[in-house]
This record gives structure tokens, C-alpha cells and sequence, in this order.
């Protein structure tokens, strides 16, 4: 832990010294974007699910042999486009390694691109989105940080009034992870005003419903009995199976964030230009999903890797208009919320895979191959165990 902990002390460092010391500016945003290419892309088996990656890639078909009607068991439940970008990468000859690196300095750019086109600090956006979500979004769902990248670049396009390439990127969206589509309502920013001027009562009635404990799990499986498109019933039948999942204190406590930070938005930042709109679309869309979804974790949370760059934004949005007295007390609080962000699931088993840090820098030295493999193994065996039990107490619940 110390690893990750040590890294995000320096980019909040890396915020002060942006604020007091201009001339260094440029030097640190060039220090957090190759750190953001350098941690994801030179990691060697650390994070989550890189084991199905491998084997999705050492089973690839290569371009002149790709079939999408005759795909290898591995390769099957993912999108068309990461398919091809695995075929090509295989190809090539290229390996994990090659994937890895391409996704990261990809990730990297669109990350870079976005916050700048936002006219927000890349050190101070990157400080709270390392804190929150980095680990996750840039080292174990690759198909997701892709696709979430080329939302980013559509909702620059869309900025622009350039509809068709914002269009265009969307679909490539979701062509690498087919969840963006949930990202759909955030281009209607048309009704962005009508929703303002309601936000109270659309917050409470959301919140009524999350508190009524009312389920939706039924309906999913329905969903999923009923699909028309193969794809889309497997994806809906994927997270039917996982089952519901229970409320817990840390849930609410990030409903009741997001709510608190749509209405300090609302009031506080200048909320003007159309991506702007779609930021704070985004938050409450991540609010809806939590509020009716709850049940579904899996869903929403996909949702989170997106909206803690749009909040940390609108947050760096907000100096123009607060005073520094203002200012001072929201970075303390955003830092010790980024910290316990980081930290508290880095104290949990689930964090295995990531302890410690391996690098395939340190091969070029040494033949030591790391015990990334059997962590990951270990922890996959126990996150088995684990649902075996937890099927098994709600069939017991079932039989009673």
C-alpha cells in the first residue's frame, strides 16, 4: 500500500506546487501523464483481470483468419472492435506488454486532451482520479478505460457542434465495452435547464425510491428472457446471474456525495458551455443508476470511472468563482476524501492482485518472474469461494 499511497502524496504535491510555482507547471503535467502511461502500461501481472486478457489474446485469431462467426471461447463475449485490436496486436507479434502499452498511451492522450479541452489542471484532475478510480480503471478493465476514452474524445467533437465524428467515436465507444451506451442521455443537453430547474424534486423522488427498497432484480431477469439481440441477453443475463447485492453504509454514503455534488455544482460553478451540461449529466446519471439500481453495483459503478473526472472538473471549475479562503477548505476536504478513497479498499483481501507493484522493467535485469500469477489466482479462488457461499445462503433463504 505504501506503493500507491506514496505515489498519490506526490500528485497532490504536484497540485500545490502547480498553484504557487507557474514555471514548474508545464514539467508536472508532463510528469503525470508519463506516470499515468508508465504505471498501467509497464505493469507486469498486476490488477485484476489480466489473466482473461492473456488468454482472450493468446487465443486471437489473427486479421487475415477473423471470424466474427466463429470466434474462440475466449474471445466471444467481447466487442467486435477490441477483437480486432487484439488481432492486430497478435499479428504483429506483439504480447501482453504491447496491449498494455498501447491502451495506457492511448488513455493517456484522450485523458490529456479532454481535461485541457475542459480548461481544467490536468495535475489537479489526475490527483483526485488516481485517488479514486486509476487502479481499477487503468489497470484491470481495459475494454472499459478504451471506451471511455473515445466518449471523452465524442463529447469534445460534441462540444464543437460536430455531431457526426461525436456520433462517430460514440459508436467506436461502444465497439470496445458496450456499457457506454448508458452514457447516451449526457449528449441531451438540450434539456439540461428543465432538469435544473427541477433538480430538487427529481434528487428527493430518487432518493425515495432508494430508501423504498424497492427491487428491479426481477425486471433484469425479464430483460434478459426477452432481449431481441443475442449480445445484449448474454450482458443482461451476465450481471442476472451475479445476483443482487445488498445495500452497505459505503453506497449511500457515495449516493448522498454525488447528490451533494450535483447541488454544489448547480449553485456554485458557471455552468455554461454544452460539455459543461454534459458533466453534470453525468453525475446525475451515475445518481439514477445508483438510486434505482442498487442492487447492481457492476452497472454503476461503470458509471464512477467517468464522473470523478467530470467532478474533479467542475471542482477546478468552481475556483474561478469562490474565494481562496473558499478554495483552501475544498482541497483539504477533496484530499482527505481522495485519500480515504484510496486507502480503504487497499486494506481489503480484494487488493491481492495489486501487492505489490511489478513492473516488467525489473525483468530486464532479473529473471524473477514475480508472484503476480498466484495472487491473482488466490484471490480469484477466494472471490469463488466466496459467491459459492453466498449462492448457497440464498438458496437456503429460498427453500425456507
Amino acid at each position: 500500500m505504501i506503493f500507491y499511497l506514496s505515489l498519490a502524496l506526490i500528485f497532490w504535491a504536484f497540485v500545490l506546487i502547480a498553484e504557487h510555482r507557474k514555471d514548474l507547471h508545464q514539467l508536472l503535467v508532463a510528469a503525470v501523464i508519463i506516470a499515468f502511461v508508465m504505471l498501467a502500461g509497464f505493469r507486469w501481472e498486476t490488477g485484476y483481470d489480466w489473466i482473461a486478457y492473456e488468454q482472450a489474446l493468446t487465443a486471437a485469431p489473427s486479421l487475415l483468419h477473423l471470424s466474427f462467426t466463429h470466434l474462440p471461447d475466449a474471445v466471444k463475449p467481447m466487442e467486435p472492435l477490441f477483437v480486432i485490436l487484439l488481432s492486430t496486436i497478435k499479428t504483429f507479434g506483439g504480447t501482453m506488454q504491447a496491449l498494455y502499452l498501447i491502451v495506457a498511451l492511448f488513455n493517456g492522450i484522450a485523458f490529456y486532451i479532454f481535461v485541457r479541452h475542459c480548461r481544467a489542471s490536468v495535475i489537479f484532475v489526475f490527483a483526485i482520479y488516481f485517488c479514486w478510480v486509476y487502479l481499477l480503471a487503468q489497470m484491470a478493465l481495459i475494454r472499459q478505460s478504451i471506451a471511455l476514452s473515445f466518449l471523452m474524445l465524442s463529447l469534445i467533437r460534441l462540444d464543437k457542434s460536430k455531431h457526426s465524428s461525436a456520433l462517430a467515436l460514440f459508436f467506436i465507444a461502444i465497439g470496445f465495452q458496450s456499457s457506454v451506451l448508458m452514457f447516451l442521455p449526457i449528449f441531451l443537453t438540450k434539456v439540461y435547464k428543465k432538469i435544473i430547474a427541477f433538480e430538487i424534486p427529481i434528487l428527493l423522488a430518487l432518493v425515495a425510491f432508494y430508501l423504498s427498497g424497492i427491487s428491479v432484480f426481477d425486471m433484469l431477469g425479464f430483460a434478459a428472457e426477452h432481449a431481441h439481440f443475442r449480445f445484449v441477453a448474454e450482458k443482461f443475463q451476465h450481471y442476472f446471474s451475479l445476483g443482487p447485492s445488498p445495500k452497505s453504509i459505503g453506497t449511500t454514503i457515495y449516493l448522498l456525495i454525488n447528490i451533494f455534488s450535483f447541488l454544489y455544482f448547480s449553485k456554485i460553478a458557471n455552468i455554461s458551455s454544452r460539455l459543461e451540461k454534459s458533466l453534470m449529466l453525468s453525475i446525475l446519471l451515475t445518481i439514477i443508476l445508483e438510486a434505482v439500481f442498487w442492487q447492481f453495483p457492476v452497472l454503476w459503478v461503470r458509471a464512477h470511472y467517468f464522473v470523478v473526472i467530470a467532478q474533479a472538473i467542475l471542482l477546478y471549475k468552481t475556483w474561478e468563482t469562490i474565494r481562496p479562503l473558499h478554495r483552501a477548505v475544498q482541497l483539504a476536504a477533496i484530499f482527505a476524501l481522495s485519500i480515504v478513497a484510496l486507502v480503504k479498499p487497499l486494506l481489503n483481501e480484494a487488493a491481492l492482485p495489486y501487492f505489490p507493484y511489478q513492473s516488467n522493467m525489473r525483468f530486464i535485469y532479473t529473471n524473477d518472474q514475480g508472484d503476480g500469477r498466484k495472487r491473482l489466482e488466490d484471490y480469484n479462488l477466494m472471490a469463488s469461494e466466496r459467491e459459492c457461499a453466498l449462492v448457497k445462503c440464498r438458496l437456503d433463504i429460498l427453500s425456507k
